[in-house]
């Protein structure tokens, strides 16, 4: 795991000393990678990585060759099948300079070309820089486990880990607010899709490959979709009952938890009191003998809202070490901006504030954390996916004349029911946006300054496009896909590797792997949600294998009590921040619009004032931390080493020439 960098220009050389542009994004990246760095002078390109040495810590450094010196390699990530696709490389010729799984990827690539990448299971952002063809390609696994970003200048083309460094290779010219992002932003909680907040910065998105060559990006495309026929075991045969069916995942979760869980370094994991970080640790096995468990625990939690209590007890159960990780709402206000710093991007989910503390605390003892992350989109575990259940019941009467007087009724006298008859009458390929939806419509338009160019393309088409190719009657598969193009990627498994790399960590996600998500792809809708049960088949799992005070326990979201600090102790904070009148935020959204977010909010609108409120409090102070110098550690880490280039060669040396 480590955090990478590099350049495509046509006026570089392999006697190129180091680019200033890519020694600048280095420096930025060290917090991703404390324990090393290294970059390569190459035909047309350099590239470089900062190292978190995790497989392979001794001999494991990148930049990474085949044979030949004819293909060069930096990723960030892990492929946990490195050692089977070895032993297959080595069978065929292939001569490996260490135990690195990144060099087995520049050897796959020798023999397949891109559709090498078809063959790894695992997380990764690599670029490949290939002097046979005098191209750079970038490319992110299908998931999008891992970010890779791009800055097209005049003459090159940069690309990073981080946005904050490629802002930090050219300085001089940091680039303006996009308005296609920040609309998305504000109505997902993250910038979503391709453009991120800053102009001329894009994502390559999950499962796409982007070439670049004479400092130009020449295409993009997405040749590699998860390999379903080759990696899906086969489903039991109709007749054979759902016993056969969780006997079949049970077997596919095991396999895949341990692998992942396999390590050079040492191994905690981040456990809550539900099912899905809980099952990733009953299937661990002996890997689970002694494993540090962190378990974020508000200090001002309500009666019953607490985690501990289930975790701790799960932990010790199956032989691990639960530690709690008290949170504070006083101290961790004032780390906001930090957090907001360390995320890299704007995001606005508040489970990133215990998340911070839990990876803070897990920093000292462990290099790798697994997670339960994933769960709900692969298997259907968020609430919401039982609606369509219950809506379809009501959409005749929701489009007739009684129907639209009952609703109309029901709003007029503030009644439950009237939201229900209103989504009965939209299907859901049009009204869905996932469950981090925050500003919605005319709401976030409103907000702008008149000045402020509203984008063309509404942040709404981004679902939509997500849900477009599949038909009505598959609206849990629609569903699925929403959240895992809108909430995953972007926004999920951004704060997880933001925060967690932010403070020299890697994180792994076991429902994520290949053959899981193919599986879960394969199962019937009536495996996965009833109208009274998400997420049926795991929790079919989780009976066999956890304790049934946690096996048979609701979908709990991880407690954070959002809407009790944005309207208590944390309002006079954020009104202070986002109503400055030096805020950043000031120079894009109507003054008027600002303020009367802040007026006292009707009970039936205060979780969702809530939520706006933060969705503009972290956003102000993101646009602050860019207005500092991006280069540098987190501020919670010791700063390392500054990139020291030295004249060496060899697998992984710090400076190579090609």
């Amino acid at each position: 795991m480590c955090g990478i960098a590099g350049i495509s220009d046509p006026n570089l050389s392999s006697a190129s000393p180091l680019d200033p542009r890519l020694g600048r994004m280095l420096a930025a990246l060290e917090s991703r990678g404390p324990d090393g760095e290294g970059y390569a002078s190459l035909t047309g390109a350099q590239i470089g990585m900062r190292r978190l040495a995790v497989t392979d810590p001794q001999f494991g450094r990148q930049p990474i060759w085949n044979e030949a010196r004819s293909v060069a390699l930096v990723m960030n990530g892990e492929v946990y099948n490195h050692r089977e696709l070895r032993d297959g490389l080595a069978r065929r010729g292939h001569v490996f300079a260490s135990a690195s799984d990144a060099e087995v990827v520049v050897h796959l690539y020798e023999e397949r070309g891109i559709d090498a990448l078809a063959a790894l299971s695992g997380m990764y952002a690599l670029a490949i820089w290939d002097g046979r063809r005098g191209e750079v390609l970038l490319a992110r696994d299908p998931i999008g486990q891992r970010p890779l970003l791009v800055r097209a200048l005049a003459d090159a083309v940069l690309f990073a880990s981080d946005l904050r460094a490629l802002v930090a290779a050219v300085p001089w010219a940091r680039p303006g607010i996009d308005p296609e992002g920040l609309d998305r932003y504000l109505a997902y909680r993250a910038s979503v899709g391709r453009p991120t907040l800053l102009r001329g910065i894009e994502r390559v998105l999950p499962g796409e490959v982007v070439t670049l060559r004479e400092g130009a990006v020449m295409r993009r495309t997405v040749p590699h979709p998860p390999p379903r026929p080759a990696v899906v075991p086969d489903l039991p045969r109709p007749g054979q009952g759902e016993a056969a069916l969780v006997q079949r995942l049970e077997e596919v979760l095991e396999r895949n938890v341990r692998r992942v869980a396999a390590s050079d370094v040492p191994v905690g994991i981040l456990l809550s009191g539900g099912i899905d970080s809980g099952l990733v640790l009953a299937l661990a096995g002996e890997a689970a003998r002694g494993m540090p468990a962190f378990v974020a625990d508000w200090t001002d939690t309500q009666a019953g809202e607490s985690e501990w209590p289930r975790a701790a007890a799960l932990a010790r159960s199956l032989g691990a070490r639960p530690t709690r990780v008290p949170v504070s709402a006083p101290w961790l206000a004032q780390r906001l901006a930090t957090i907001a710093h360390l995320l890299d991007e704007p995001l606005a989910d508040p489970t990133a504030l215990p998340l911070y503390m839990a990876v803070r605390a897990a920093s000292g003892e462990v290099k790798v954390l697994l997670s339960g992350e994933g769960a709900d989109e692969m298997f259907a575990g968020y609430p919401g996916y039982r609606e369509p259940l219950v809506t379809a019941q009501l959409a005749g009467l929701a489009r007739s004349g009684a129907g639209r007087r009952i609703e109309g009724w029901a709003r007029r006298w503030r009644l439950p029911g009237a939201g229900a008859l209103a989504r009965a009458r939209v299907p859901v390929h049009e009204r869905y946006l996932g469950p981090g939806a925050t500003f919605e419509g005319e709401r976030r338009t409103s907000l702008y300054a008149p000045h402020w160019p509203v984008p063309s393309r509404p942040a709404e088409e981004v679902a939509r496009t997500a849900a477009a190719p599949y038909p009505p009657h598959a609206w849990l598969a629609a569903m699925r896909a929403v959240d895992r193009a809108v909430w995953l990627a972007d926004e999920a498994l951004m704060k997880l590797d933001r925060v967690a790399m932010g403070l020299g960590v890697e994180t792994r996600a076991p429902y994520l792997e290949p053959e899981v998500v193919a599986l879960a792809d394969a199962l019937p809708a009536s495996a996965l949600v009833t109208r009274t049960e998400t997420k049926r088949l795991l929790r079919a799992v989780a009976r066999r294998r956890l304790p049934s005070f946690l096996a048979r326990s609701p979908k709990r979201g991880f407690p954070v009590p959002i809407t009790r600090l944005m309207l208590g102790p944390w309002e006079p904070m954020a009104r202070d921040i986002v109503l400055a009148q030096d805020a950043v935020v000031g120079a894009v959204f109507a003054r008027r619009a600002l303020a009367d977010l802040f007026a006292p909010p009707p009970p039936r609108e205060a979780a969702r004032r809530a939520r706006e409120r933060f969705t503009l409090l972290m956003l102000e102070m993101w646009l602050r931390a860019m207005r500092t110098p991006m280069a540098g550690p987190s501020p919670d880490r010791v700063p390392g080493r500054a990139l020291t280039p030295r004249p060496t060669h060899g697998v992984g040396a710090t400076r190579t020439q090609a």
